[in-house]
């Protein structure tokens, strides 16, 4: 038996970029050159997901993986 070993490359976190339960309450984009601006709202116990609300058009949200990272501390 062949044992490998498997690099994991490990993706540093950018400048202004956070997880996603650090940001409950602020405004983010999911990249720092996005156009849509997103509020997290809150952890949704039913989807076992964060939801943020798109600030443009209340009645769209989607919903990110605990531990998500988000652009935040840009000016709005």
């Amino acid at each position: 038996m062949v044992l490998m070993n498997a690099c994991i490359a490990t993706k540093e976190p950018t400048e202004g970029m956070h997880p996603v339960n650090t940001l409950r309450g602020h405004f983010v984009k999911r990249k720092p050159d996005a156009s849509k601006v997103y509020k997290v709202e809150g952890y949704c116990a039913d989807q076992k997901r964060w939801e943020l609300t798109d600030v443009n058009d209340v009645s769209r949200c989607i919903y990110v993986k605990p531990g998500t990272l988000l652009f935040a501390g840009f000016t709005y």
